[in-house]
């Protein structure tokens, strides 16, 4: 079983959000551990050093992307086949831009779960799973 890891997931953890941080911490913790297979976007990654930037400043952003490398996981890069189907995503699917490029690649890479909070995606074909 392969899963989607959305940027949120990184943030709350990132972040010490009071309401997701534990959840969030146990599913990065089973990607760390190797119990699940996890795919994210070099997106995931651009858009979790601008938010962590913002509140914590460029050291802490920094630290933050360089943990999400670390773990066994798959970072995907935006190529054009990406781009094109995330294009087509935001059309049928109603998707802001950003959020189409994180289902494209997961669609790209076959995975079983999607895991966010951002309910948009309920949207999609990909089930859509809290931690």
């Amino acid at each position: 079983m392969s899963v989607y890891i959305d940027s949120n997931i990184f943030l709350y953890v990132a972040l010490r959000n009071p309401d997701f941080f534990k959840s969030c911490e146990q599913l990065l913790l089973k990607v760390q551990q190797q119990e699940i297979l996890a795919i994210t976007s070099v997106v995931t990654l651009c858009e979790v050093h601008y938010e962590v930037q913002k509140q914590l400043g460029i050291e802490a952003a920094n630290l933050t992307v360089q943990s999400i490398l670390s773990l066994p996981m798959t970072v995907v890069a935006l190529d054009l086949h990406i781009l094109s189907s995330a294009l087509h995503q935001v059309k049928e699917h109603r998707l802001q831009t950003m959020d189409a490029v994180h289902y494209a690649t997961a669609l790209a890479f076959t995975t079983d779960t999607f895991y966010s909070y951002d309910k948009d995606f309920n949207r999609i074909e990909i089930p859509r799973k809290e931690p």
